[in-house]
């Protein structure tokens, strides 16, 4: 996992924390937690998940905020393409306490493929 470094990117404030995978909110206020995910296979493939979790006592259990899968259906003899994007709303009550984490497969540093947006909308 790496954020986002190249062609225009930018930020406000100081930014998401990541730790093994775990997200943590710089502060408190309704978050838009935003996810896309690519995902290639040279074949068929009919359960490709991406997943939102949001735990609300610091990662001892995890809850389902949102979830889509996507499939590949192979079109020619070559490798096929296919993504899957979704969105939650999390009201981040304490920093420390409200986490969120992601299933997502595939990565590239030279461009998101799969990536996480994070916007703060108001105060809680």
């Amino acid at each position: 996992i790496e954020r986002a470094d190249s062609y225009g990117f930018g930020k406000l404030g100081t930014g998401m924390t990541e730790s093994s995978g775990i997200f943590t909110f710089p502060s408190t206020g309704y978050w838009e937690v935003s996810f896309q995910m690519m995902v290639y296979y040279n074949g068929d493939s009919r359960w490709n998940d991406a997943i939102i979790y949001v735990s609300t006592n610091s990662g001892s259990s995890w809850g389902k905020s949102a979830q889509t899968s996507c499939f590949i259906q192979q079109t020619s003899s070559d490798t096929t393409f296919s993504s899957c994007n979704l969105s939650t709303i999390i009201d981040v009550t304490s920093t420390s306490t409200v986490k969120v984490k992601f299933k997502a497969v595939a990565g590239n540093t030279n461009e998101t493929q799969t990536g996480f947006k994070f916007i703060r909308l108001g105060d809680t």
